[in-house]
């Protein structure tokens, strides 16, 4: 998947709209067509997508989303539309999208869009207990669009290097690769999403975003420690985390893994 990332819808859904909306959208569309014209020819791109989490939980924001979704498929008629939504089942314009993707994050942020599922206190076992059916039932309320499905973010957080096999407390790598393997599990057993993307391959640098970043065991901020996104199944280094070993068993069970 690209994504148009410059489109001018903010990131962030709570940042102030756009002063100049004729401005906005043509920079939405110039940002939009670069990108097309940039990766027509690769292979690898089954499906266009824009505005990473924008405002689709607002009727008033479809006709931009319908606006630029034609604009694509006038390039490329080829290739699939879609964009990652935050809104769960309150997203109100995925009428116009050719695939439905949903940012969540079950167990890591405790509210995003309409769910709310944290997992403070809990260990990973319990709390896919507890969140497994809130994801299936987004998904399954998305449904009756007859659309394909996926996940295209979902993850948490770990520090390289801190693992916590007793307590499995967030931020440890312990706490990671049992996640992720219930998220793998979940995306097999059910069958309502076509596939999803682990957010991420490797951890990366990232600004602060206000938490101070602390990682305490029992001080699980969620915010970004070290200045760091470190949802990543690789650290820094582009070795593997405890993460990635526990994915790749669920998806390659007849492979012999020692780790």
């Amino acid at each position: 998947m690209t994504e148009s990332q410059s489109s001018g819808i903010p990131p962030n859904p709570g940042l102030p709209a756009p002063s100049n909306p004729v401005a906005w959208i043509q920079s939405s569309l110039q940002s939009l067509d670069e990108m097309i014209s940039a990766g027509f020819n690769s292979p690898s791109i089954i499906l266009w997508a824009f505005f990473n989490e924008g405002p689709d939980n607002s009727e008033s924001a479809c006709a931009a989303y319908a606006l630029v979704a034609e604009r694509i498929r006038q390039r490329d008629p080829s290739r699939l539309v879609t964009w990652a939504s935050r809104y769960g089942a309150a997203a109100v314009c995925d009428n116009i999208s050719d695939v439905i993707a949903r940012n969540v994050y079950p167990g890591w942020y405790p509210d995003v869009g309409e769910q709310k599922w944290d997992c403070l206190g809990h260990t990973p076992q319990s709390c896919w207990a507890a969140i497994g059916p809130s994801l299936t039932d987004v998904f399954t309320n998305l449904s009756h669009f007859n659309k394909p499905m996926m996940i295209s973010e979902i993850g948490a957080g770990a520090v390289a290097g801190f693992r916590d096999r007793t307590l499995q407390s967030p931020w440890s790598e312990n706490f990671q690769a049992n996640h992720y393997a219930a998220i793998a599990r979940w995306n097999s057993d059910t069958n309502l999403t076509v596939g999803l993307a682990i957010w991420q391959f490797a951890d990366m640098r990232e600004e602060d975003s206000g938490g101070g970043g602390s990682w305490l065991p029992l001080v699980p901020d969620r915010e970004k420690p070290e200045t760091r996104n470190d949802k990543g199944m690789l650290d820094a280094y582009h070795q593997p985390k405890l993460a990635y070993w526990a994915v790749r068993q669920v998806w390659r069970p007849d492979e012999v893994l020692e780790w």
